[in-house]
């Protein structure tokens, strides 16, 4: 009987020490899953902007009064400061590509001094649906000391996170970023049928470009070009297909004035479809830039690009 007693007891003692133990290593467990650490450590692994995709985004204002909206199922659009310009879709799908990837990768701190990490007067960046709803805000500040990382603030929460740098490198330049810089969008080489320029350029290194007149001739798999200002065969297959694919170096500022007066000479781009590209060009500037326009769009071309839109022998 007392024996009986006895196993009770230790069958008892087990029984609670197993309970005591189950219930300290479900604390411990618990205690580790939501510690403060723990909910850091999870966070900083999450995406800058959580719960959306760039397919949500209709519109991006950007610093610089800088707006990118795209209407549904319509391409990007690009406004500056009320100004439209011709954007870039590819380059604005990228930087939402990189955007939507940013990871929350340090939290610095909840209750921090804004202006030790430049949020006092941060690059403010909104992205909004296609009913103009506001789908979140990045506050960017500057950068750390390594250069690779910057310090962030997302919609309205408190928290001053590090991300990687590449968010700010699309919003340190101007907006010729998001701009379409080409020449003559949609045209190929084998379409251009003649090159005419009449007026002539010097660059800072003292090249002259002067008139060229070229015709193209042969048959459509074996063309040939001739200049008809001296009847001479232009041999130019390389160039061709750079002032195809030209894009000039800036579009002018919403506040630009300065004149196309024609000094430079006029190109004139002759295609298969019976259309014309008319670039005029102006005075170069102190900066080498040379002022053009094409009868819509004003822009910058840089005179160490002009060998790639003047045809010399």
């Amino acid at each position: 009987m007392k024996s009986q007693g006895l196993r009770m007891d230790y069958n008892t003692k087990v029984t609670i020490t197993s309970s005591l133990l189950g219930v300290l290593t479900l604390t411990a467990v618990l205690g580790s899953v939501f510690s403060g650490q723990s909910v850091v450590q999870r966070a900083s692994q999450e995406a800058l902007m959580t719960g959306m995709g760039s397919a949500q985004v209709g519109s991006i204002s950007l610093p610089g009064g800088i707006l990118l909206d795209k209407a549904k199922g319509r391409p990007w659009t690009l406004t500056v400061q009320g100004h439209p310009y011709p954007a870039s879709s590819e380059r604005i799908e990228g930087f939402l590509t990189t955007a939507f990837e940013l990871k929350r990768e340090r939290l610095v701190g909840h209750s921090v001094t804004l202006a030790d990490y430049g949020l006092d007067k941060p690059k403010l960046v909104t992205f909004k649906d296609s009913t103009g709803k506001t789908l979140t805000e990045v506050r960017a500040g500057s950068a750390d000391s390594t250069g690779t990382k910057v310090y962030v603030q997302v919609g309205s929460a408190p928290e001053v996170w590090e991300t990687d740098r590449g968010l700010l490198r699309g919003l340190d330049t101007d907006f010729n970023t998001w701009a379409d810089l080409t020449l003559v969008p949609g045209k190929k080489a084998s379409d251009l049928t003649r090159i005419t320029y009449t007026g002539s350029l010097e660059t800072s290194d003292k090249t002259q470009y002067t008139s060229f007149d070229l015709v193209k001739g042969g048959t459509p798999d074996k063309p040939t070009w001739e200049n008809q200002l001296n009847k001479s065969a232009a041999k130019a297959d390389n160039w061709l297909n750079q002032l195809a694919n030209f894009r000039f170096g800036a579009y002018f500022g919403p506040q630009e004035t300065t004149p196309v007066d024609g000094s430079g000479g006029k190109l004139v781009l002759s295609w298969g479809d019976n259309s014309k590209t008319e670039v005029t060009f102006g005075a170069k500037d102190a900066q080498n830039r040379i002022p053009a326009s094409d009868g819509q769009r004003q822009f910058w071309i840089n005179d160490w690009a002009l060998s790639q839109l003047l045809y010399m022998p």
